[in-house]
């Protein structure tokens, strides 16, 4: 058994992508007020409506929430000796897999994160998401393997669940 659940694209997803998108989107949106008639609307520079600006900010700021909601919940999970191995890749966890109480996954988001449910918060909350590797999927409504194998492991059986 791989006994690396998460994808190797986690760490990227995380930190990097949304720092990125984050910062160079916002050097735009600060541009774009302190330099309007720079800005090119339609092919044309300068044309842009006076609520451009505006408009743009609102759209920055609702995509890096979204971003930072989807990303900041993500961790590391490893399986090593009957136990699941967690990390926010600063401080890593070690959780009995009798903790687990449920296992989903969520297969309209492209990333699918996986949830892991826990009887109790041994640190990490009670809620652990993570990544499964990425796969080429024919049928994209069906559960990755990783889900049955947490399943399996915390005794829970292997279940069709309903998208979290």
């Amino acid at each position: 058994m791989n006994d690396n659940l998460s994808s190797g694209w986690t760490f990227s997803v995380k930190y990097v992508v949304p720092a990125i998108w984050i910062m160079a989107i916002g050097q735009l949106v600060v541009s774009s007020f302190l330099h309007p008639g720079e800005v090119i609307f339609g092919g044309v520079q300068g044309a842009a409506r006076a609520s451009f600006e505006h408009t743009f900010l609102v759209m920055w700021v609702l995509g890096s929430a979204f971003i930072l909601w989807l990303s900041i919940p993500l961790k590391r999970v490893r399986v090593a000796d009957g136990a699941l191995l967690v990390s926010n890749y600063i401080k890593e966890w070690r959780i009995p897999v009798t903790l687990i109480e449920d296992v989903s996954q969520n297969r309209w988001v492209r990333s699918r994160p996986i949830t892991i449910q826990l009887r109790a918060d041994v640190g990490c909350g009670t809620r652990v998401k993570f990544m499964p590797p990425e796969r080429w999927r024919l049928r994209f409504w069906r559960e990755d393997p990783e889900v049955d194998t947490l399943r399996t492991l915390a005794g829970l059986g292997p279940q069709q669940r309903a998208t979290s």
